[in-house]
């Protein structure tokens, strides 16, 4: 059940905003890994491992963060880029891109299907991992158990992460829409980016969003909602049973995106293949198994109307 009110979680959301709006990251470590072009596993050459280096705010410890970055090979793919694509991950948020391999989340609806949607469009696209202290734990967040991002895809120090990864993004792809996707818990992440960071991104599509949960910042509604102001595209499949994630609850989560101008809430998917995992994991309807070139192709056609 959707909960009626969410004042407070609102108010601490515009709190945030506030705060990184007056906390620029600091200047990149000297010791920080090149960018390096990566052939492990299903890697083809023109994919790249890349890490930032920075202190949040320019002070305390020195963080990383590292993401994938598919550049689509003029060779294959002649047609131009036609938007930047970031995509974020549910669960705890990590993959474990530390040594240029996915070890975690590996079967994960954006992982998997990475590749497809750099295709699809063409699009430059980004896989960003948690940050390097997010990896088993931030002390003095809520996440500090080493459950990655879990209670903390509204944290300040996470929407710089986000933010610091635009701004690398934008500075070597300039022109380009830049657009966040996320699914289940990522989608937390997705809308709180486009809610709360100033330059944020040009469009967010949310895949299974995740609309309830009890917790504090742990769904969609925890953010302000109403202050997103870039197209918003909606895609849930009618036989998702994962509690957290009901598709019935988008009418409400449309309602709710009233600054967007924009709202395209896709007619719910169906079909697919045999679910091989359980209701809230990738392989099955809540990751769209066996119908992922459908869904990344309705995704592909909702950005290129919307530059």
């Amino acid at each position: 059940m959707i909960a009626s009110s969410r004042l407070a979680s609102s108010i601490l959301a515009l709190l945030v905003g506030a705060l990184l709006l007056a906390l620029p990251a600091g200047p990149a470590g000297a010791d920080c890994p090149p960018r390096t072009e990566i052939g492990v596993g299903s890697e083809p050459p023109d994919t790249f491992l890349v890490t930032l280096c920075y202190q949040r705010g320019g002070v305390g410890a020195e963080i990383t963060e590292t993401y994938f970055l598919i550049v689509p090979d003029p060779a294959t793919t002649p047609a131009a880029p036609v938007a930047v694509l970031v995509l974020l991950v549910g669960g705890n948020g990590r993959i474990g891109l530390g040594d240029g391999d996915i070890g975690l989340l590996g079967t994960n609806f954006l992982l998997t299907q990475r590749f497809h949607f750099a295709a699809a469009g063409p699009f430059v696209t980004a896989v960003i991992d948690a940050a390097s202290d997010f990896q088993s734990g931030a002390p003095g967040k809520p996440c500090s158990t080493g459950s990655g991002l879990r209670g903390c895809r509204l944290d300040a120090d996470h929407m710089t992460d986000i933010a610091n990864l635009m701004a690398d993004l934008r500075a070597e792809f300039p022109g380009l829409p830049l657009w966040l996707v996320g699914t289940s818990r990522g989608t937390i992440s997705a809308a709180g980016a486009a809610a709360l960071l100033a330059p944020g991104p040009d469009g967010i599509v949310l895949t299974s969003t995740l609309t309830d949960d009890p917790d504090p910042n742990e769904d969609v509604f925890d953010a302000p909602l109403a202050d997103i102001a870039v197209p918003v595209q909606l895609i849930a499949h009618e036989d998702d049973a994962c509690p957290r994630t009901p598709p019935g609850d988008t009418p409400a989560l449309a309602a709710a995106l009233s600054g967007a101008p924009k709202v395209k809430a896709e007619k719910f998917f169906e079909g697919g293949a045999t679910a091989l995992s359980g209701p809230c994991d990738p392989l099955g309807p809540h990751g769209y198994f066996g119908i992922e070139p459908k869904v990344i192709a309705k995704i592909a056609r909702f950005i290129a109307a919307n530059p």
